[in-house]
């Protein structure tokens, strides 16, 4: 009973005392700073970092994607009045090759850097309708020829973000696209001849993204009318897929996509399309 008794005593000394502490100014600081502190979530750790990606594979401060391009060819090239060459037709140009499209975006604080490239290589074989001109040589008609068809493209844009929600994003594009066109021909007669174009494209775009879940929808639409000194071109690409994310931070996706380059520069005509199916795969930080 005795050892009860001086029990009780020493706990209401001790909560006397803590009472006395919350109330001098000290005190009360430092109860509060604790209170604060427990009310305040603890943080997640690296998982943290990684929540666009993992709220549906949107994009995070840094993407890396790669794609596997499938494109067909069709269109015509005429150098300087020489006379239209029929790429798919009279030149039967391969599209059972791919593109290897490897992709980079960076962003810090919203706007982010987009860089993406492709190097299409394939050739094909055929007789000419008629009689053309390319490089200084002429190819006569019915001539058998084989090709050599090299398209390679970089793109590098500004990206500035208009819609940013965990459903949805929505970026303006602006920079430049740039092709380097050359195809050689070989005649079983007149030789070989090559055919060249460097292609700078000012370009503007959009770029968006949803996500239903795990299941992704994107959508890229960029090109531009220019008319300026040797250039008078109409430049559109087009791609749109869908993709699913998983491990939080990997994301796959099938797509198509539509290039078309119409118009002239140097004296060079050029009416070309690419398009075709895409797959590919990306991690998002």
């Amino acid at each position: 009973m005795r050892l009860l008794t001086v029990l009780l005593l020493a706990a209401s000394f001790a909560a006397a005392a803590d009472n006395d502490l919350r109330r001098s100014p000290a005190g009360r600081a430092v109860d509060a700073y604790l209170q604060e502190a427990a009310a305040e979530p603890a943080p997640i750790g690296s998982d943290t970092r990684l929540s666009a990606a993992a709220q549906g594979g949107v994009w995070g401060w840094a993407s890396l994607r790669l794609d596997l391009w499938y494109p067909a060819v069709d269109g015509s090239v005429d150098d300087a009045g020489g006379g239209p060459i029929d790429l798919a037709g009279e030149l039967a140009i391969d599209d059972n090759e791919f593109a290897y499209v490897p992709r980079v975006l960076l962003s810090a604080g919203g706007v982010g850097t987009l860089i993406d490239a492709f190097l299409f290589e394939t050739e094909g074989s055929g007789a000419l309708t008629a009689s053309v001109t390319i490089g200084g040589v002429t190819f006569n008609a019915s001539e058998a020829v084989a090709t050599d068809f090299d398209l390679n493209n970089v793109r590098g844009f500004l990206t500035v973000p208009v819609v940013k929600t965990d459903f949805l994003q929505i970026m303006l594009l602006g920079g430049l696209s740039y092709y380097d066109l050359h195809i050689t021909m070989t005649g079983n007669v007149s030789g070989s001849a090559t055919f060249a174009a460097q292609v700078p494209v000012p370009v503007i775009g959009v770029l968006g993204q949803a996500k239903f879940g795990p299941v992704l929808l994107e959508v890229e639409v960029s090109g531009l009318t220019i008319s300026y000194d040797v250039y008078g071109l109409d430049y559109l690409d087009i791609q749109a897929s869908v993709g699913f994310t998983f491990l939080k931070i990997v994301a796959v996706r099938a797509g198509y996509r539509y290039v078309a380059l119409n118009g002239s520069i140097d004296d060079v005509d050029i009416d070309l399309t690419l398009d075709g199916f895409f797959i590919g795969g990306s991690v998002n930080f």
